[in-house]
């Protein structure tokens, strides 16, 4: 999600590493809606749309962290 603003994910590394490592409150967000998808029993059909929202604004929102 946030490798074009010059931050891949390094190998090994967790999505939640990666999401905390990079600092944006949305790819935190998002990183635990996943990892609550995958690994956790699945998410709602408004959690998987938030998670959508917040993809799409930090992919939108180059302009850093927030």
């Amino acid at each position: 999600m946030l490798s074009r603003q010059g931050r891949p994910r390094a190998e090994g590394e967790t999505v939640r590493q990666y999401a905390e490592a990079v600092g944006d409150r949305r790819a935190r967000r998002a990183a635990r809606l996943y990892e609550q998808a995958v690994y956790g029993g699945g998410v709602s059909e408004a959690e998987a749309d938030e998670a959508v929202s917040l993809a799409d604004s930090v992919v939108s929102n180059r302009g850093g962290p927030a």
